[in-house]
């Protein structure tokens, strides 16, 4: 175990899907030895894919979660490598940023629309939203006692 540091890339990358001819967006990890050179395939896709683009990605402890342009958020089991939650519909534009409230079972995520909205990370419930920018929520931050938020 000494020998190799073992780093966790999370990248999506687009896959054609011929039968509808649409494109489907999948999350890729890759496991990548501390000597690693040159080009490494993933060694696992996330699956079922988003439906258009994957804007933010976040990790609280063992579970990650995925926002994309289909609006969605998506909740992944790390260690089981699987979906466990997804919230097809979770703002009325693309999900373009993701952030946790530190302390708390709270998932934060920002739009495309400006709107920002607070989930419970276990069930997902919406816990609150407010309209943070006019224009889209580009990226998010926390502490213990704020929020910040960064828009064009």
């Amino acid at each position: 175990p000494a020998e190799f540091l073992q780093l966790f890339y999370l990248l999506w990358n687009m896959f054609r899907y011929s039968s509808a001819n649409k494109y489907l967006f999948a999350l890729q990890k890759f496991e990548i030895a501390e000597s690693t050179l040159g080009n490494v395939g993933p060694t696992h896709n996330f699956e079922p894919p988003h439906y258009d683009g994957i804007e933010s990605l976040g990790i609280h402890g063992d579970i990650l979660f995925s926002g994309s342009r289909d609006n969605g958020i998506k909740k992944w089991d790390l260690e089981g490598q699987e979906l466990i939650q997804q919230i097809p519909n979770a703002h009325k534009d693309w999900v373009c940023a993701l952030a946790f409230v530190p302390g708390r079972d709270m998932l934060l995520s920002g739009c495309r629309g400006g709107i920002l909205k607070v989930w419970n990370i276990d069930n997902f419930t919406p816990l609150g939203e407010i309209r943070g920018h006019d224009s889209p929520i580009n990226a998010i931050c926390t502490n213990s006692t704020r929020i910040f938020t960064a828009s064009s």
